[in-house]
């Protein structure tokens, strides 16, 4: 053979030993002639591009549907559509099989070990982590129904066994808990405390429980300060009255244990508290790990809730609505791994509320419960799929409180843009005469364009040089529900012409409690907005600030003001007359927009 026929046929042989390794990569797990199917168990799932939610969405499939599973990647499933040839959507919502049986991948852990707690899952095809969180990589895919000893618990997380020798983490919200054996009482000898003997508890937060161990039940939580008359004791664990004449168990690591004329305060040589119960609960008896709610001296009436409901909107967007017989007085909290949003209601009665599973592919789980009883508290949680945009809504009377989430992405959002001043009002008037009513306009125009190229929808409050009441400004916005309004101004100052720079302004003080609400959202908005305008247009930085501009008092959502630059300073108007700054301006809005709302 030629040396030129032998390059040629060497060349053939690793192109066809490329082309066997990628038929055989692509196809893994797909091996023996297995056709994959899976079953819709979400109400409406997304369809999307590609695996992850910032890929565009491109359809729908309904509960029920049954769909052909074409590959799968990081916990989203490439499915065969009818009439898009195919899509992506994530794997909490398909229930998916083999229609031959392939072997699986899924762990076998053979029959459970004497552990004292074991967990079911409680969903198809979840994932098995390396850690405590979804920040950490897969390491296994298990099924609805199949059973694992729990080794450790960390952070509403398990530590599971998948069989030989291997272990994984899991959420706990994908589980049910059982435990094993019963729950064994301490051995140490009871002994009945002298009368008048109470004990202060010296914890954050510290679980009361059915009998004198770690394995008995939680039954309430109590808090540092909280002051209970002992009955007896029985090794290092307290019997306590509680409120109602009730009865139960607290550990002594957390309290301090006092005869009736001995000071139970102040003591000068206070022992440091601990986080938590060596042992918490897991859900529902809400994370350990979540932040302490809100204190308060019980001076207000306590309120019962009266619903707890969430559903859905034709736009996509999940509400969350929590009704009480008072007024509603609570704290919002977005913590991640998991990703979830804590409500914290002041002075409330949970009144039987109950958990709940919604419909809906943001939302997997709402938990309510009773958090604390001194002061009244209740947490309502709501366990995320994935991560969300949200805004909480005051009603007037403040009576419902109203969270709506919505996908992490400007598309799709409606976007009020108010170009100040117009038509009979010039606005601030410049050194040169520049009015700022042109530069407002031509600004919010360029703006409209950035946003309509990235998916918002947006609507103008004028489109040429007319004039509207700031009453009109806000009733357009608010007729439509936006998800945010922006004034577009430029400022003067009529005593320090040396006055520059750049300033993004939002409202929400504590005595309008609707705004207060947003006081989050609309302090976001405007610091991400301020940092990106300042970044694109290089002027100085004049920070973000609060003002009772009635365009922010009277919008229903997060709003601000921004004051580009000072027509009153000769270098600033120099720059507003300038076609290419304006352009910047426009630019910084819009990347603070786009950024606020993939957050």
């Amino acid at each position: 053979m030629s040396v030129k026929k032998f390059k040629k046929a060497l060349i053939l042989f690793f192109a066809a030993a490329l082309f066997l390794c990628g038929v055989n990569q692509i196809n893994i797990g797909y091996a023996h002639g297995a056709v994959k199917t899976g079953v819709v168990t979400g109400s409406t799932v997304n369809v999307r591009s590609g695996p992850g939610t910032g890929y565009s969405k491109i359809g729908s499939v309904n509960k029920g549907t049954t769909v052909e599973v074409l590959e799968t990647k990081n916990s989203w499933h490439k499915i065969k559509l009818p009439k898009i040839s195919s899509g992506w959507v994530v794997g909490t919502y398909l229930a998916v099989s083999d229609k031959k049986s392939t072997g699986g991948t899924s762990p076998n852990p053979g029959p459970v070990p004497n552990y004292s707690k074991t967990v079911s899952v409680i969903k198809p095809n979840i994932n098995v982590r390396s850690g405590p969180g979804t920040n950490y990589s897969k390491v296994a895919s298990i099924n609805k129904g199949q059973q694992f000893g729990v080794i450790k618990e960390s952070g509403g997380w398990y530590n599971i066994s998948l069989g030989s020798g291997k272990t994984g983490w899991i959420a706990g919200w994908l589980v049910t808990v059982k435990t094993q054996n019963k729950p064994v009482a301490s051995s140490e000898t009871e002994t009945k405390t002298a009368p008048g003997t109470f004990l202060v508890v010296k914890g954050s937060i510290v679980n009361v429980r059915s009998g004198a161990g770690t394995g008995f039940g939680v039954i309430m939580k109590v808090k540092a300060g909280d002051r209970f008359s002992v009955i007896k004791k029985s090794g290092e664990w307290y019997l306590v009255i509680l409120p109602g004449n009730k009865q139960g168990w607290i550990i002594g690591t957390y309290v301090v244990v006092s005869s009736a004329d001995a000071p139970s305060r102040n003591d000068p040589n206070p022992p440091t508290p601990p986080v938590s119960d060596p042992n918490p609960p897991t859900p529902p008896d809400i994370n350990p790990n979540l932040p302490s709610p809100p204190t308060n001296n019980n001076t207000n009436p306590v309120q019962k809730l009266t619903d707890v409901e969430l559903s859905l909107e034709d736009s996509g967007k999940e509400i969350l609505v929590i009704k009480s017989e008072g007024a509603i007085k609570y704290s919002l909290q977005s913590l991640h791994d998991p990703t979830r949003l804590v409500i914290d209601l002041d002075s409330s009665d949970v009144n039987g509320l109950q958990d709940f599973t919604p419909d809906g592919t943001m939302a997997a789980k709402v938990r309510v419960a009773q958090y604390s009883l001194t002061p009244m508290v209740v947490r309502v949680v709501i366990d995320l799929n994935e991560q969300v945009s949200y805004l909480p809504t005051l009603s007037e009377d403040n009576k419902t409180l109203t969270v709506s989430l919505s996908e992490p992405s400007i598309e799709g959002k409606v976007i009020v843009i108010d170009a100040g001043h117009g038509g009979y009002d010039p606005g601030a008037i410049g050194i040169t005469g520049l009015e700022e009513k042109g530069f407002n306009l031509e600004t919010a125009l360029l703006l409209k364009d950035k946003l309509d190229a990235v998916g918002a929808k947006v609507v103008l409050t004028r489109d040429a040089d007319s004039f509207l009441s700031l009453t009109e400004r806000v009733a357009v916005a608010n007729k439509i529900n936006a998800d945010a309004f922006v004034a577009i101004h430029a400022n003067s100052s009529d005593n320090n012409y040396s006055a520059k720079g750049t300033a993004t302004y939002f409202y929400a003080p504590s005595s309008n409690s609707g705004l207060y609400a947003q006081l989050q959202q609309r302090k976001t908005l405007a610091k991400t907005v301020q940092d990106r305008l300042v970044s694109s247009a290089g002027t100085m930085d004049c920070g973000v600030l609060q003002a009772n501009f009635a365009v922010l008092r009277e919008t229903t959502m997060p709003s601000i003001l921004v004051e580009s630059a000072f027509l009153s300073n000769r270098d600033d108007e120099a720059l507003l007359k300038d076609s290419q700054f304006r352009d910047k301006i426009a630019q910084g809005i819009a990347d603070g927009l786009i950024e606020y709302f993939s957050k």
